[in-house]
């Protein structure tokens, strides 16, 4: 009976080991901050690389990866735009490697835009007849396309914007409100933007779905700090006489603390960066 608990007990201690190591990572991501360097991030994703060695399919692990190897990327330095851009690269590779989990390869589908909606739309359709709970996917293929947006932004590299279209796409058609709706959010800034699909009606279109589909029921702006940027900077962009009503969300957004926005508890640090680049919006366009 003796050598058989001995052997239980061996048996479990890795996986606690690597449960361990999962939670120990998550607290360090926890502790991330935009005030500071990115050590905490580092760590975060140093641990859940070390999990993902010994489990190669966590995906709790995958994302956690994914999630700390693209907030590394964000805090370097412009000025080492290769090494910036090859961390945004990592952290794509997180977010395809959870994917390939699930049999799910974005770069499957069809680039040319027509075509690529129906794909998508059959994609989704498969995919939640295979799995009850989407949303690693959803999480998955937004890491994907913002680490995507984000290293084509420093390469000005637009070879690859049907694919980042697919990945927004995807997670608007498998769980819109991933990430606070951030994937219409993005796809309105992608089309928005003069070097992605220079559609400005399209663009707003989509920014202002992501801001009114994430509003506080009191506050009358959105939960998402950069969803309350982004539409606002649309609207005094392009939109005649957007600038009032631009500046009253910014206004309001930056006068409310982060806590009442921050419903799942876990996106403080992004909201108070949010909230100083409000600030910079507001001085920068003389509001």
């Amino acid at each position: 009976m003796k050598v058989f608990l001995s052997i239980l007990v061996l048996s479990l201690m890795p996986l606690s080991s690597y449960s361990q190591s999962l939670d120990d990572a998550k607290k360090k991501y926890a502790e991330r901050s935009f005030e500071e360097d990115s050590t905490a991030a580092q760590e975060a994703l140093d641990l859940a690389v070390a999990v993902i060695q010994n489990e190669p399919q966590n995906i709790d692990a995958i994302l956690l990866a994914s999630k700390a190897a693209y907030f590394v990327a964000d805090k370097m330095s412009e000025e080492d735009s290769d090494a910036k851009g090859e961390k945004f690269l990592s952290a794509l590779s997180y977010a395809d490697m959870a994917l390939n989990i699930f049999n799910v390869d974005i770069k499957k589908l069809p680039t040319e835009e027509a075509d690529a909606k129906n794909a998508v739309i059959i994609e989704a359709t498969g995919i939640r007849q295979l799995h009850g709970d989407v949303r690693p996917i959803a999480t998955a293929a937004y890491m994907r396309s913002i680490s995507l947006g984000s290293w084509g932004s420093i390469t000005l590299d637009t070879s690859r914007l049907p694919e980042l279209i697919n990945s927004l796409l995807l997670v608007i058609e498998l769980d819109e409100s991933t990430s606070n709706f951030g994937a219409p959010r993005v796809l309105g800034k992608v089309y928005a933007n003069p070097f992605g699909k220079a559609d400005a009606l399209t663009g707003g279109e989509h920014l202002q779905a992501s801001f009114e589909n994430s509003l506080h029921p009191q506050l009358g702006i959105s939960f998402s700090g950069s969803a309350n940027n982004d539409y606002a900077s649309f609207l005094i962009e392009h939109e005649e006489g957007g600038e009032q009503k631009a500046k009253a969300i910014l206004e309001k957004f930056i006068a409310t603390p982060v806590e009442e926005l921050d419903k799942n508890k876990n996106s403080s640090v992004e909201l108070k960066k949010a909230q100083e680049k409000a600030k910079q919006i507001i001085e920068d366009n003389g509001l």
